[in-house]
């Protein structure tokens, strides 16, 4: 499950580290985050469209344009935001390790690293109705120790192979030979 824009020769893998899976949040949470300010882009032209019947003077048309243009620009680039936001969200899993890659803001990015030794639980819960149906839910990631490094993603299409994969390969680092 690995995107067809993901660029592998970005990643810097450790020696004998396979990638496994690229995870990207569900189309459908960036459709929900989207919705109200594709809605609040449209306002304006509905606003025209009704002061269209009203007589104004050239100047007052002048300044109507303006600011339904400059609210159109504002709608857009908080769109573009929220795009950028949704698809710099990734999960990275190798068979050695779980990156979580998280966009907190536009120039504020958080990354960690959760090692499959320290990894104690998976967790996967689909909640509601858009979920259960369309197939996607949040994925937990519990690990060992008091560093604080749990991670969660939210809403990630189909949770429960995701945590497959991972459980699978701390099941494998388990069951083979501490190397020296």
């Amino acid at each position: 499950m690995i995107p067809s824009d993901f660029n592998i020769d970005e990643l810097n893998l450790q020696p004998g580290e396979t990638l496994l899976s690229v995870m990207r949040k569900h189309w459908f949470v960036l459709f929900i985050h989207i919705l109200p300010f594709g809605v609040v882009f449209f306002l304006p032209l509905i606003i025209l469209s009704v002061l269209s019947s009203i007589t104004m003077s050239p100047t007052q048309m002048a300044l109507t344009i303006f600011f339904s243009s400059f609210w159109m620009l504002i709608s857009l680039t908080a769109m573009f935001t929220i795009w950028t936001n949704y698809y710099l969200d990734l999960w990275i899993v190798t068979n050695k390790r779980i990156i979580d890659i998280e966009q907190k803001a536009l120039f504020n990015r958080e990354i960690k690293t959760l090692h499959m030794k320290t990894v104690q639980d998976v967790q996967v819960d689909v909640v509601g109705i858009f979920e259960t149906f369309l197939k996607f839910g949040t994925l937990r990631v519990q690990t060992a120790g008091t560093g604080g490094t749990d991670a969660k993603i939210v809403g990630i299409p189909k949770p429960e192979l995701e945590r497959d994969i991972i459980m699978h390969e701390v099941n494998l680092y388990r069951s083979s030979p501490p190397t020296p």
